[in-house]
């Protein structure tokens, strides 16, 4: 996703705003390794 310069979990509202930006897609689902167990993550997903 990125060069390094900025760590993966940091990244997830990010991510999903920008998939959501191409017509016709929804995120339907979010999948992620332990490491996007960021507390900023679990409540971007609870909204």
């Amino acid at each position: 996703m990125t060069g390094g310069g900025i760590a993966d979990e940091h990244l997830l509202e990010r991510v999903i705003r920008e998939h959501e930006g191409n017509p016709g897609q929804t995120v339907q689902e979010v999948v992620a390794d332990t490491t996007c167990g960021a507390i900023s993550n679990y409540l971007t997903l609870g909204r």
